[in-house]
């Protein structure tokens, strides 16, 4: 992996394009990952500075942090929905269990479905708040 040897290691900003990180290893990261140039594309900055470019570095991860944790809220919402269906789909599966029903495979193929999509909202909330946790230590260093 390629790394950034030419911009301070004491910054508390690093951004490349319109994608800000809290530290150069994860700005080299996201270089490597996205086949950029590391020692033209990451600049630094210190945003306790007023300057133009710390400005904008607010500015994206103000932003950006928002917008992250409003589609976190969608999720858990959609996330929630989901485990109320899957605790019905349960209910019906084990009713099944009790009885002679001849549906109980479909209802155990529903139940490991929704289950799936279940695993899926949780994936996708476990990323942004990875991602929002990165964003927070960022706005943290400003206060």
């Amino acid at each position: 992996m390629k790394r950034n040897t030419t911009l301070p290691q004491n910054e508390n900003c690093y951004f490349v394009g319109n994608e800000v990180f809290s530290s150069i290893n994860d700005a080299n990261i996201y270089c490597n990952k996205t086949n950029r140039d590391v020692d033209k594309d990451i600049t630094s900055v210190n945003i306790f500075l007023d300057t133009l470019e710390s400005v904008s570095a607010r500015t994206i991860v103000n932003v950006k942090y928002t917008t992250l944790l409003d589609t976190q809220e969608q999720i858990k919402f959609e996330y929630d929905k989901q485990c109320e269906l899957i605790n019905k789909l349960q209910a019906q599966y084990d009713k099944s269990l009790t009885e002679r029903d001849l549906l109980r495979d479909v209802y155990k193929d529903q139940l490991d479905r929704e289950i799936g999509v279940m695993i899926g909202f949780s994936n996708a909330m476990n990323v942004i708040s990875d991602t929002t946790d990165e964003y927070y230590k960022i706005l943290n260093n400003l206060r």
